[in-house]
């Protein structure tokens, strides 16, 4: 069994602050997605995606306070229970 560890570097976190500046959130590692995928509906396979198609997104993620702030308060301003 190999067991695959990816540490980020601080050029990688300062990328992520960079795009996070600039689109107000960032991912800081990306990779093509290796697994088979399958979508189930009433515990059958129901299609097998492209995984050509498919990336994994790592943390850290990277958000500009006030729009992680308005996403975890929106909800319970409106009513609404997570």
């Amino acid at each position: 069994m190999t067991v695959h560890v990816h540490l980020f570097t601080s050029t990688i976190l300062e990328d992520g602050l960079r795009a996070a500046q600039q689109h107000q959130a960032s991912y800081c590692r990306k990779y093509q997605f290796k697994d088979t995928i399958k979508q189930v509906q009433d515990g059958k396979i129901t299609a097998t995606p492209d995984r050509s198609q498919l990336w994994t997104v790592q943390t850290p993620q990277v958000f500009a306070f006030s729009l992680i702030h308005q996403a975890h308060h929106l909800p319970s301003a409106q009513g609404k229970a997570y």
